[in-house]
């Protein structure tokens, strides 16, 4: 039903549409376009902050920050298409600094200055008021780990920072497609335009079972500090260390003991792929013929269209190397496309498929589709870590749970009843060694505890065959949460 201007409002106000949520709205929009609009002033700083590093500090100013972002500690050297690129670039921009006037990598470069900061002088009379609103706002932002509490897909998300212990509403629609509940990201988050906003967001978010070691780091700090809650400044002032705990985090994540392939025998790196697109129409069908031998009714029949243009669809990505194709008696299943309004998500689970689709994408749209961010999760353990939240240990092949005989099945569906029956009195890695029963008795454990099940939850999405999945419900039944 169409409310006109001067209708009552449906809210139930009393007042005319207009002067109620017609006005509110109108409000919102302006809001909106003026955080677009600033958004867009922070993206065409970037390559003038990167050219007045390589110009003020010198080339090899980037390899010698990338040693540093790593605390000296990786043998790779700096590559300007690193996916870690994502947090490493805004990090080197905004907060790292050289200390020492030895080791400064070119003659001349300023000391414990920020890129952001030197750019900031050099230029101030033909900067913009909002160039050095956003400037100011993104300089020696701290890094920290938060915590998704709500998502609002094309849109945003609700964030807890573990370290501050602090809650707020970003705007952040790229990475609100790809992240669940419970995930942590490690992130520099930013206040300008009344909003939240990541300056910098790493590629690689850390599951819920990791929560423990990030409260054990903020428990160092506060002690270190004497006081809590901490603050953005003390945040700042441990950044190396909070930065080794996601480096060494991220080092867990990608065991490099495990390898598991693809059909077209391609290392498993699962991966969500965003963009941003002008004309969702448009790039559905250019896009559409990818899903091999589909045909035009087929590709519609769950497509959502507005005013006969297509709005919000998925294309199944077929193909395969030869020889895969011939073992499977066909075309394979290499990544799924889906479309919602002026985002494109692409999910593959390798690099090589990831590289393939980028260049296909961005041949097919060219001039109508920006690369937003690629965000990579690692394999997680399918048995061992839902049961205990432990690491992923090496381990050789097993059969296939479907293809074992009844009976076998039968006893392992009993042994998993068994588990479960037993796991609220069984130490927990997740829970700092403690029985799920004790955690249940604390505020700090029931917060694990939580993450634990969402953990549970996500692992019973991917694998719902399982026969060891979890009851999350019961779960949280019998431990009153």
């Amino acid at each position: 039903m169409t409310v006109g201007r001067n209708d009552l409002c449906t809210c139930g106000s009393g007042k005319k549409y207009k002067k109620c949520c017609l006005a509110t709205q109108d409000l919102s929009k302006a809001v909106d376009f003026n955080y677009q609009r600033l958004r867009h002033v922070e993206a065409q700083l970037i390559p003038r902050l990167m050219r007045h590093a390589a110009e003020i500090f010198g080339p090899e100013a980037f390899h010698e920050a990338w040693d540093d972002f790593n605390n000296y500690e990786t043998d790779v050297g700096f590559d300007p298409e690193a996916p870690m690129n994502q947090a490493f670039m805004p990090w080197l921009l905004f907060n790292w600094t050289e200390t020492e006037p030895e080791e400064t990598v070119k003659l001349g470069a300023p000391i414990d200055t920020t890129v952001a900061e030197s750019f900031l002088e050099a230029n101030d009379r033909q900067l913009s008021a909002d160039e050095k609103m956003i400037l100011n706002a993104a300089n020696r932002c701290p890094f920290s780990f938060c915590e998704v509490v709500a998502v609002h897909p094309g849109t945003g998300m609700r964030l807890r920072d573990l370290l501050t212990d602090g809650e707020f509403e970003v705007n952040e629609r790229t990475a609100s497609l790809a992240l669940q509940v419970g995930q942590i990201m490690f992130c520099a988050t930013m206040y300008f335009a009344n909003r939240f906003s990541n300056i910098a967001t790493a590629p690689y978010p850390i599951p819920p079972i990791y929560k423990n070691e990030i409260l054990k780091l903020r428990k160092f700090i506060e002690s270190a500090v004497g006081k809590k809650p901490l603050t953005s400044e003390d945040i700042l002032e441990f950044d190396e260390s909070i930065r080794e705990t996601y480096l060494d985090i991220v080092k867990q994540l990608f065991n490099p003991n495990i390898k598991l392939h693809n059909t077209d025998g391609d290392p498993l790196m699962p991966q969500k792929i965003m963009y941003q697109i002008e004309d969702p129409d448009f790039a559905f069908h250019k896009l559409k013929v990818l899903q091999e031998g589909a045909t035009e009714d087929e590709l519609t029949h769950h497509a959502r269209s507005e005013h006969g243009k297509i709005v919000e669809a998925k294309i199944s990505w077929l193909g395969g190397k030869p020889t895969a194709r011939k073992r499977l008696a066909g075309p394979i299943l290499l990544g799924n496309i889906k479309i919602y309004k002026n985002q494109l998500t692409i999910e593959v689970n390798s690099h090589e498929r990831a590289k393939r689709i980028r260049k296909e994408v961005e041949t097919r749209l060219r001039g109508q589709v920006t690369y937003k961010t690629t965000m990579i999760e690692p394999i997680e353990p399918q048995i061992e870590a839902l049961k205990n939240g432990k690491r992923l240990p090496e381990r050789g092949a097993a059969i296939p749970l479907d293809q074992l005989p009844p009976e076998a099945r039968a006893m392992i569906a009993k042994r998993s009843q068994d588990h479960w029956d037993s796991w609220f009195d069984i130490p927990v890695p997740a829970l700092n060694d403690k029985t799920p029963k004790q955690s249940a008795k604390t505020p700090e454990g029931r917060d694990l505890l939580r993450s634990l099940l969402l953990y549970y939850e996500q692992q019973n999405a991917k694998s719902p065959g399982n026969i060891f999945r979890a009851d999350v419900n019961m779960l949280r039944q019998k431990l009153g949460l």
